[in-house]
């Protein structure tokens, strides 16, 4: 018999079951809804893409497939034209902000910048808080409006609102303040007073990306001049020497010049900076945060980018605190470009002990090079088990380690070795600087008399007769042979000259020791403290000149 007490309920469950049926009908029509206006928004970016008629823009196709949603693949639509519309159309021209209208090229293209707008106007509905969507918003209004005839430029709310809206949401995305920093760059013409007040601090972010600024200084400095131009630039060295870089290609060398001073000492502060944290990072024992931030140093600062004696010590340091772990290729660490770097010449701006403990880390390091290190730090067995085999004896390769061990051998007091030292290096060779001068010490030493003036009008032409090659070129190359011994008190003395103003950069053996900007004639002072060695002298105009050697000798002694 059937329980009565069952009887109240199955109203009830007839009534939840039609409710729960009810809901799931209007559940599934609003996803049948939604899909629907999901897949017009996709068929359009499809569309959008096809009647582009871009070949390269068909593989965007794939890419919308792979879309969450159909604003996302809208955006990816727009994207894609818009990359599109910049890499087709020429670059304005200085002082002409429409040069792309001027040019012809961006005519036939206003019916897909609307389209694109259009799209993205959507996309904007879908998902109002998207960044992402404005910001293509605001660049397919700003194109739409270019080469069409319309005033569009001129009134930056149509475009500037969806923009700074994008960049409130994400201030640390570059594209967007390049985006909207050219678009008021291109229509500064147009621009009132009020405006373009407002502009200067977007310009100002967007300055702080090296590749806009390379893109449209030459612009700023035709919208603002060169001074207010370079008071947007941050003391940062990549887009002050983008700005350089720029101002050189245009022939502005009184610009460049300044700009160069400016990056320079912006680099100075920047090594000082990162080699602080750095010495943060070893003091608190990071091994792997050390290990990074050395790595982002070399990087960033290589040492043959400022090579003098402030910028070997700071890379010594870094050497030196550099972690030993992991083991690293003498080819491809930079722990051997810096020993590499020392090694050509520079052996004085370094401790034997630092580059004991790099090479030390690194693996299929030359037997020279490690025989050398072992003899800098006394070890002198350990270098003459590597160096010592009769065997090697006339090898050229060797020809620097018997060099270091003949001048090891006269610190420790022991003239006869050093001389058995130089014996061991190819005849062919023993006139050349480095082994010629490691000669000349041995005779002083042994009070050689014979041998001392004989040599000594060999090592005079060495060091003091300096033949420039290839001076008439707007670079050249300078042979020096270098005597440590009073190297610092006598500096090389470069007669430079141009007949319009002419920058020129100057430095060792592929380094950079700094630059100069002349016209006429000009004597360069160029210290050798910290050199020693057959040494290269280079120089290279950057802009202007041509500039030549009119003659190089070595300054007497003070």
């Amino acid at each position: 018999m059937e329980d009565s007490r069952d009887h109240p309920r199955r109203p009830k469950s007839r009534f939840g079951r039609a409710l729960f049926g009810a809901l799931w009908l209007f559940l599934a029509g609003l996803s049948a809804v939604r899909y629907a206006r999901e897949l017009r928004t996709y068929l359009a970016a499809e569309d959008f893409v096809r009647r582009s008629g871009s070949g390269a823009r068909w593989p965007v196709l794939e890419g919308l497939r792979l879309a969450d949603a159909g604003d996302l693949s809208s955006g990816l639509a727009v994207d894609a034209a818009l990359s599109d519309f910049s890499a087709a159309a020429p670059p304005a021209a200085a002082g002409s902000p429409g040069g792309l209208k001027e040019a012809g090229s961006f005519e036939p293209r206003v019916e897909e910048s609307r389209a694109a707008r259009a799209l993205m106007l959507r996309a904007v509905e879908a998902r109002p808080g998207s960044a992402y969507h404005r910001y293509l918003l605001g660049r397919a209004v700003f194109a739409s409006s270019k080469g069409s005839g319309e005033e569009d430029s001129g009134r930056p709310k149509l475009w500037a609102t969806p923009l700074h809206l994008a960049a409130a949401a994400a201030p640390g995305l570059d594209a967007v303040w390049t985006a909207l920093g050219l678009a008021y760059l291109e229509s500064w013409p147009r621009l009132s007073s009020d405006v373009r007040a407002k502009a200067l601090p977007v310009l100002r972010r967007a300055s702080l990306n090296e590749e806009f600024v390379s893109r449209s200084f030459a612009q700023e400095v035709a919208a603002l001049g060169l001074d207010g131009a370079t008071a947007l630039l941050a003391d940062d060295p990549r887009p002050l020497g983008a700005a350089a870089d720029a101002l050189l290609r245009a022939e502005a060398l009184p610009g460049a010049a300044v700009l160069i001073a400016r990056r320079e000492e912006a680099e100075r502060r920047e090594r000082a900076a990162d080699l602080k944290k750095i010495e943060e990072l070893f003091r608190t024992g990071d091994a792997s945060g050390l290990r990074s931030a050395c790595l982002r140093w070399f990087s960033l600062h290589p040492p043959w980018d400022s090579d003098d004696p402030a910028g070997r010590a700071q890379a010594a340091r870094v050497l030196e605190v550099w972690p030993e772990d992991p083991p690293g290729d003498w080819n491809a660490d930079p722990r051997g470009d810096l020993v590499r770097f020392f090694l050509n010449g520079r052996e004085s701006g370094v401790p034997s002990r630092i580059l004991a403990r790099a090479i030390n880390s690194l693996f299929e390091v030359p037997e020279p090079a490690r025989a050398r290190v072992l003899l800098w730090t006394g070890n002198l067995r350990a270098a003459e088990e590597l160096g010592g085999r009769p065997e090697l004896i006339g090898a050229l390769e060797w020809t620097p380690y018997f060099v270091a061990l003949a001048r090891y051998h006269l610190l420790e007091g022991r003239p006869a070795e050093a001389r058995s030292a130089i014996e061991r290096v190819t005849p062919g060779v023993r006139e050349e600087c480095d082994v010629l001068l490691a000669r000349h010490q041995v005779a002083r030493a042994q009070r050689d008399a014979l041998e001392l003036a004989a040599l000594d009008q060999r090592r005079e032409w060495l060091t003091e007769g300096l033949q420039p090659r290839a001076a008439s070129l707007p670079g050249g190359t300078i042979s020096i042979c270098v005597d440590p011994e009073g190297a610092a008190a006598r500096p090389l003395l470069v007669r430079l000259s141009a007949t319009k103003p002419a920058i020129v950069a100057y430095g060792w053996d592929g380094g950079r020791s700094g630059t100069l900007l002349f016209e006429g004639e000009r004597l360069l002072r160029v210290p050798l403290a910290g050199l020693s060695g057959r040494q290269s002298f280079a120089f290279r105009t950057l802009a202007g000149g041509p500039a030549h050697v009119l003659g190089v000798s070595r300054q007497g002694p003070s």
